[in-house]
């Protein structure tokens, strides 16, 4: 997988995402969560560590009303949080990556 594909990939997913979620200055998501992942992503070689870990941001970011819902939990109308999201497009690159370049790859979503 390229870096290519990789963007490719996240243009295809933009639309589905409440951006109004990076626009906040606090209990939003930032560019250093982010850039956290990408770290780990690569100093770890086990995938499911990192899917682990946003799974249980997006259930630790869930409120009963949707509108209350914080970062990773937030989902744009009709739409799966933003969290969801970033899950499907690692397991899309997962599915497109070799093992060897699985985590850089990862790394380079993030």
């Amino acid at each position: 997988m390229t870096k290519g594909d990789i963007i490719t990939l996240i243009e295809k997913r933009e639309g589905d995402i409440d951006k109004s979620i990076f626009n906040t200055t606090h209990k939003g998501l930032g560019s250093n969560q982010f850039r956290e992942l990408a770290s780990i992503c690569l100093q770890t070689d086990v995938y499911q560590e990192v899917e682990l870990l946003i799974q249980y941001n997006i259930s630790k970011d869930k409120s009963e009303n949707q509108n209350e819902c914080k970062s990773w939990a937030v989902a744009k109308d009709g739409h799966p949080s933003i969290g969801e999201i970033v899950i499907d497009c690692m397991n899309n690159i997962k599915d497109k990556s070799t093992e060897d370049d699985l985590m850089k790859n990862l790394s380079l979503f993030f």
